[in-house]
């Protein structure tokens, strides 16, 4: 008991020794030098404590008791006799997995009714760590349409090379493309007669871009800068350069704070054989700072916009807003709020895109959208089952329409609603994924407009739907069925402004696909199965039923 007892005041000793210590204010820190010492361990020392002079009573140290406790048990004595353990060491035979078949090549080509011949060519290095480079090929074209014979034949041809050259801190990327799509203006009466080579159409389409991106997850700011270039014209001398620049950034200032920011400018000309060339500017800054609390994403950012179109009059600068929220109620389900306003960049090749059957003299503006509030619930019900629905309101401030020209109802011009226009838009979509042999989604959005210069949303949907779906049987058949329904498209008519609603649309796609071998496979595809000529733009039916077969072949 003694040697307790003994242990306790040396333990309180060094307790008040190393609080003296630290109340200590001119400390030093010591070196790392280790001083010469000796040091003497005395058995028998008695230690003597000074007084020390305190306000308050020393707390008495109370040490347990140990009574003696008799236990009664007994052990048996178990004999456990263990097989000789045989230890076989030997290298490792298991071959590593190797990696799976990459196929630098691939061509498909196919013909159909319509005299239809389509050909798809890919091109690409193999497995690198240092660059790639990608060619792609892809050709298709109707020496006959759905009016009047070859006066319908269309095709498009288009040729695209992009590599990328991955460095210690940076990624460089480029591309080059090319495009020809050559068609007819044929919506006309057929029961008139019309010189070909007047109705012929060109479009040649070029682009260049280039990239740069930081590629190391260690740098402050992610960073993309991205220069392109693209060019357009057509066989009636109308002709479109754009030069653009663009810049993204993002930042993580501390765990729940990030900036990211996106700043763009595009300078665009525009000009034909019979108008003075236009030069249009856009420019976009638009800084979003995001923060993290708990469930909650929040999202505050202001958007400036400036553009110089011809219906912008003296107001060329917009400032919009940016707010959102979005909250992870259940782990896998989500809700997301956005509050914005934004000025969309329109291009006389993205209205191409859109309608090729465009005339001459088209004027481009930018579409303004001051107010676009966004509700969506998006989730997983489990591994296989995904869902989002949503709500979407739009206002107007500029938007613009296709109608047909008087008095070539062939051609088409882009007419713009300058009051305050809106959208209300309803869409849901659902998406089941059995496993990698079987998947099925679904989509649905209704629109309504309301408009103030134009009596209807010329050419716009009041409804579109689509289901698509793909499997495969033992490993070799593969199937795509694709589905899409379309109506509510009013046009109007050129001479008496008269407004006509086109058919529904009910469009059934199959595409069949069978393996000979990991290389070679044979496909086949049935487009328009109901042969429903319908039509997405006044006077122009597609064409009926299609069908085609074909061979890929891998190397």
């Amino acid at each position: 008991m003694r040697s307790n007892y003994i242990g306790a005041f040396i333990y309180l000793a060094i307790f008040m020794i190393s609080g003296s210590v630290t109340a200590q204010v001119d400390w030093v820190k010591p070196t790392a030098e280790i001083e010469d010492a000796q040091v003497v361990i005395e058995k028998d020392k008695v230690i003597n404590l000074n007084g020390v002079s305190r306000r308050f009573e020393a707390i008495p140290i109370e040490l347990p008791k140990i009574s003696n406790v008799a236990a009664s048990y007994n052990i048996k004595k178990i004999n456990i006799v263990l097989p000789p353990m045989v230890v076989k060491i030997r290298p490792q035979t298991m071959k590593p997995e190797l990696l799976q078949k990459f196929f630098w090549g691939t061509v498909k080509a196919g013909y159909g009714n319509y005299r239809s011949s389509y050909l798809s060519a890919s091109f690409g290095t193999k497995r690198s760590d240092e660059s790639n480079v990608n060619v792609q090929l892809n050709h298709l074209s109707s020496a006959r349409g759905p009016v009047d014979g070859k006066n319908s034949a269309a095709g498009i041809t288009d040729l695209n090379a992009t590599g990328k050259v991955f460095l210690n801190t940076i990624t460089v990327g480029g591309e080059l493309g090319y495009a020809r799509a050559g068609y007819h203006f044929y919506g006309y009466d057929t029961t008139q007669v019309v010189d070909r080579d007047s109705i012929r159409q060109h479009l040649n389409k070029y682009h260049v871009r280039a990239t740069i991106a930081n590629s190391t997850s260690e740098s402050v700011v992610d960073y993309t800068i991205g220069i392109q270039y693209d060019f357009i014209n057509d066989d009636y001398k109308s002709k479109e350069s754009d030069f653009g620049v663009a810049v993204k950034l993002k930042s993580i200032l501390t765990d729940n704070l990030n900036i990211r920011a996106v700043i763009a400018a595009d300078f665009i000309g525009q000009s034909d054989a019979e108008v003075s060339s236009v030069n249009r500017r856009y420019i976009k800054v638009k800084p979003i700072l995001g923060y993290n609390w708990d469930d909650f994403f929040f999202e505050l950012g202001l958007g400036y916009f400036n553009d110089n179109d011809s219906l912008s009059f003296s107001k060329t600068n917009h400032f919009y807003p940016h707010l959102g929220v979005h909250y992870k109620y259940f782990p896998a389900h989500a809700v997301k709020l956005t509050y914005q306003g934004r000025e969309q960049r329109v291009t006389l090749r993205e209205l191409y895109g859109l309608n090729p059957f465009l005339g001459q003299h088209i004027n481009v503006n930018n579409t303004v959208n001051p107010v676009s509030i966004n509700l969506s619930f998006d989730g997983n019900f489990n591994r296989k089952v995904g869902y989002q629905i949503g709500y979407q309101f739009d206002s107007f401030k500029r938007i613009g329409y296709f109608v047909n020209t008087s008095p070539d109802s062939t051609r088409f011009d882009v007419v713009y609603d300058l009051g305050n226009s809106t959208r209300n838009q309803f869409f849901a979509e659902v998406k089941y994924t059995q496993s990698a042999s079987f998947q099925i989604s679904a989509r649905i959005n209704t629109y309504g407009y309301s408009t103030v210069d134009v009596v209807k949303a010329w050419h716009r949907p009041a409804y579109d739907a689509s289901v698509r779906t793909n499997f495969f049987f033992f490993d070799k058949i593969g199937a795509d069925i694709n589905l899409f329904l379309l109506g509510g498209i009013n046009a109007q008519e050129p001479i008496t402004g008269a407004v006509v609603k086109l058919d529904n649309v009910i469009d059934i796609n199959v595409e069949l696909d069978y393996a000979i071998s990991p290389r070679a496979s044979v496909f086949a595809k049935f487009l328009n199965l109901l042969s429903n000529e319908y039509q997405l733009y006044l006077n122009y039916p597609v064409k009926g039923f299609q069908a085609m077969i074909g061979f890929a072949y891998n190397f």
